[in-house]
């Protein structure tokens, strides 16, 4: 609950903000933008995108991104445990799948200020973005079954389509723009649950949700480099 209201009282605080900008406004004249965004969270993950946004008021754009969230660091227990299939009595998590990886879609629409200040050729404004993180609704893992004696295991995939496939998000901004270049760093909210799709894989009466702890609310911080033209 606390991570849906931060969500929509940083979307409310912008759109307060967000009134339409005077005709001399420097953000006004940028029709349509390329982004590369970098970003970093709480569940040891960073992800890459690419989007392309259109300005449809003053203060208002449409966006479409595509990118990759990948884990550097798992957090969970390394998953192994005990089974009884063929003549194997235990299994064992590929090491290849230790960390989570995940391809995404991600809509959103920005609100923005009027250009707050500006220095020379760098123009300064907040905007926060707001939209869902579409997850590709599929995940498979590799399990390696042993029976305790050298040279006789058997590997197999287990896949499943169900998890947490759209997660809402919001992310608040500093944005500086210099001629058709722009940076923008901020933060970003969601109701991410990265484990969503592995607590739902099962193989021969064994679950793997106990090895994975359930997260409501992922943080975390971004880089945005873009392009206007």
């Amino acid at each position: 609950m606390l991570g849906s209201k931060s969500i929509c009282l940083t979307l409310l605080a912008a759109l307060l903000l967000s009134v339409p900008a005077t005709a001399s406004d420097f953000f006004t004249k940028r029709e349509n933008q390329i982004n590369m965004t970098g970003t970093l969270n709480s569940r040891y993950a960073w992800q890459l995108e690419l989007s392309y946004q259109h300005k449809l008021l003053s203060f208002m754009d449409v966006g479409i991104g595509a990118g990759m969230l990948k884990q550097w660091y798992d957090d969970a227990e390394v998953a192994s445990g005990d089974v009884a299939y063929k003549e194997y009595t235990s299994w064992r998590l590929s090491e290849d799948d230790y960390r989570v990886q995940k391809l995404f879609a991600r809509p959103y629409i920005q609100v923005s200020t009027p250009e707050l200040w500006h220095s020379g050729n760098c123009h300064f404004r907040l905007n926060t973005q707001a939209g869902v993180m579409l997850m590709l609704p599929y995940e498979s893992v590799g399990i390696t079954y042993l029976n305790g004696r050298p040279h006789e295991e058997e590997y197999k995939i287990h896949s499943t389509s169900k998890g947490q496939w759209a997660v809402p998000f919001v992310r608040p901004a500093v944005e500086m723009g210099i001629e058709d270049l722009g940076f923008s760093m901020g933060a970003e909210f969601s109701t991410l649950d990265i484990y969503s799709f592995r607590r739902n894989i099962r193989f021969h009466d064994v679950s793997m949700e106990g090895l994975y702890e359930k997260k409501r609310f992922t943080w975390g911080v971004f880089l945005n480099l873009s392009y206007s033209f």
